[in-house]
């Protein structure tokens, strides 16, 4: 499956349930996110990754700096947003998001870079320390980060 239709996949799948998801405000502890502070998470990942992939696609390699992301969180203040909106705004971020990676070529996905900072954005576990790191390896791991959050959620949420 390619990287966009597994992106595109994974939240397809996920929002059903997401929009069926009662009090989406409420924290499971106090120091969690709520569901909708961690889709208002994803949506800003998605942002800082969409400039990422524009970058890397114009050349710019895959050097990045993070950003606070408890920050955003708390600016964006997604408990107080409206669920619905909230969803479909992270539905259809990603489904540009994918548009996107659809329109990036093989041989720009898999080429090499020595020098980048993946391993740090994501703790990225498919990568040995040191390794060059690919476009695809970024926009998977982006993926799986997107994955790792709606478990959280609810284990439910992640197709089969």
């Amino acid at each position: 499956m390619s990287p966009a239709d597994r992106l595109r996949q994974s939240v397809r799948a996920a929002v059903p349930h997401l929009l069926d998801l009662g009090d989406a405000s409420e924290r499971p502890a106090p120091q969690a996110w709520s569901p909708a502070e961690t889709i208002g998470h994803l949506i800003d990942s998605a942002v800082n990754n969409h400039g990422r992939f524009v970058r890397a696609v114009g050349g710019g390699g895959l050097t990045f700096e993070g950003y606070d992301q408890e920050g955003w969180v708390e600016a964006g203040r997604y408990r107080d947003a409206d669920w619905t909106d909230l969803v479909m705004l992270w539905q259809l971020y990603n489904e540009q998001l994918a548009h996107v990676i659809d329109g990036i070529s093989d041989d720009l996905l898999d080429e090499p870079h020595a020098d980048h900072s993946i391993r740090q954005l994501y703790g990225s576990t498919s990568l040995v320390p040191g390794a060059p790191a690919t476009l695809r390896t970024l926009v998977e791991d982006y993926t799986d980060h997107l994955r790792h959050h709606l478990v959280i959620i609810d284990p439910a949420l992640i197709d089969a």
